[in-house]
């Protein structure tokens, strides 16, 4: 596996959408071991019954295909903002500072 599928798969998370075998609910999770093992995968709450779940790339690729996703040449991932500036966060304290 590589160091690019592990890290999509736990940063990307895609719109969860009913199981397209039987319409149970479909959940997301890490798998935390096995051969999948650090990848995001999907699967559907009757999988005992209908056999359905799917890696990332292979429920990205049916939700595209379904056009319920756009194809997109890059996921989206979740980012922090980035901190203020010093001189803009003297000049907040500055202007709402109460005078004593």
């Amino acid at each position: 596996m590589s160091a690019s599928s592990s890290s999509v798969g736990q940063a990307e998370i895609l719109p969860l959408v009913p199981c397209t075998e039987c319409g149970g609910r479909v959940y997301s999770w890490i798998a935390p071991s096995g051969v999948n093992a650090g990848r995001r995968m999907y699967k559907c709450v009757n999988k005992e019954i209908c056999g359905y779940m799917r890696s990332s790339d292979e429920y990205r690729a049916q939700l595209i295909g379904s056009q319920l996703l756009a194809d997109q040449a890059a996921p989206v991932h979740i980012q922090q903002a980035a901190p203020a500036p010093a001189s803009s966060v003297r000049a907040i304290r500055e202007a709402t500072r109460v005078p004593t």
